[in-house]
């Protein structure tokens, strides 16, 4: 095209110049001007050229990095989200003389997530996440703790790194054969995103706000206070009706120890239809092999022990009508090591559609989540009896799509009320109430 393009450009140039010194008879008397004008109209189209041309794919720039063509647009995804939230709880009980810190807080919190995927081959692709987040959220409510962190908490959304930084949270590569039938994805991963999920109470961006109704809380994810961490993952389809994931990663997130104290789990799903109804059964099996020591942190008495973490549970979600689906789980884990040791959530979703808006939708979940034996003996060892009990939680939510589908793309609007009895195993707390707001935007 380039070369065309030059000589088209010379055949215009030395037309203008023929007629314009009037023809054949004044040529023959310049043609000195002729040869110093076509040097100078070549040199000026080479420059030209050398100018527009890339870079070849393997030259080095000054610094020695191998040098790209920039990829096309067309090749590479980039989508995000949007997620405000805004609490608030008011309880006289919560109040903390000592510090000065009263019952009545409201808090506000904001996340911003970016997904660039990039396919790299017909079989391959390329996924980073970045993420930042503003703001700590409820801090007063004193609900349960899982060893990693995890708690039965208000916000989801909340993160619990510093949120003054952008974050790395996913960078792996996925490759997939026999017609995605065979899937693995090699780098760092989030764990959630392939295990315990569910249709109906999966995600704090358009469901359920609060943690236990996120993921089950027993499980002990692997990598960083937030799940994100260095393995792998393999996902095998045998059948139509079954989904197989096994996968592994480095078990506190420090990137130490990643091959002999690793988190890994197993999953099987199985898909049923009854009749037009859809549904997912899942079953899994998990340990985590990170360091366990002193109880778990609340028993002073126990001396020093090297322990680790292990579960299993269900999880199901099946659609009773059209417009109807209900959702479960339980799981339990090692008493020995967090302050409770088995959760019981379950939920029903009535979805907009069955009152003309079918992007909406309502939702309502209850979980128990039981004390530990060991947590339990060892706080009324430490004079603290009323440590008893099993932490009830209640959640309602409505999400209004205010445009798009607010899954994928689109903006929703969600008001939230949770309610919660024995925050903690704590039998002498009211029971407590925090309401919410969440402003939620796909793109």
């Amino acid at each position: 095209m380039r070369n065309t393009r030059t000589r088209w450009f010379l055949s215009v140039a030395m037309t203008g110049w023929f007629f314009a010194t009037g023809g054949v008879a004044s040529a023959a008397t310049a043609t000195d001007d002729v040869s110093s004008e076509l040097r100078e109209l070549k040199e000026r189209v080479k420059a030209l050229e050398e100018r527009e041309k890339p870079a070849d794919v393997g030259t080095e720039n000054g610094h020695g990095h191998r040098l790209h063509p920039i990829h096309s647009r067309g090749e590479a995804e980039i989508s995000g989200d949007l997620t405000l939230v805004g609490q608030g709880v008011s309880s006289d009980q919560l109040a903390d003389p000592a510090t000065g810190t009263t019952g009545d807080a409201m808090e506000g919190t904001l996340s911003l997530d970016l997904f660039f995927e990039h396919q790299v081959s017909a079989q391959g692709l390329v996924l980073v996440q970045m993420d930042v987040q503003q703001g700590a959220g409820l801090t007063i409510v004193p609900v349960f703790a899982a060893p990693n962190g995890n708690t039965t908490g208000p916000n989801n959304d909340v993160e619990s790194f510093d949120s003054s930084q952008i974050h790395l949270d996913q960078a792996y590569y996925e490759h997939r054969w026999l017609d995605d039938r065979l899937v693995i994805e090699v780098g760092q991963y989030d764990p959630t995103m392939h295990f315990d999920t569910n249709t109906f109470a999966n995600t704090e961006r358009s469901q359920f706000l609060a943690n236990l109704f996120v993921n089950n809380p027993t499980i002990e994810f692997g990598g960083t206070d937030n799940f994100y961490g260095l393995g792998a993952v393999v996902m095998a389809k045998p059948v139509e009706w079954v989904d197989l994931v096994a996968g592994a990663m480095e078990g506190n997130g420090d990137y130490l120890e990643t091959f002999t104290r690793p988190w890994s789990m197993v999953e099987a799903d199985f898909k049923a239809t009854w009749g037009e109804r859809r549904g997912t059964y899942r079953v899994y099996a998990w340990q985590n092999r990170s360091h366990h020591t002193n109880g778990g942190g609340f028993n002073l008495l126990a001396g020093w022990q090297d322990r680790k973490n292990h579960g299993i549970g269900v999880n199901f979600d099946q659609e009773l009508t059209e417009h109807v689906g209900v959702w479960g789980r339980y799981g339990t884990q090692d008493s020995r090591v967090a302050s409770f040791d088995r959760s019981l959530t379950a939920g029903i979703q009535l979805g907009g559609g069955a009152f003309g808006r079918p992007h909406d939708a309502l939702g309502v979940g209850y979980g128990l989540t039981m004390i530990g034996d060991e947590y339990e003996a060892a706080q009324a060892a430490l004079g603290s009896p009323e440590f008893s009990g099993n932490e009830g939680y209640w959640e309602t939510y409505y999400r209004y799509v205010i445009d798009g589908d607010a899954e994928i793309r689109g903006v929703s609007l969600s008001p939230d009320v949770q309610y919660i009895t024995n925050a903690g195993g704590d039998r002498s707390l009211d029971p407590i109430v925090v309401y919410g707001l969440r402003l939620q935007a796909f793109f």
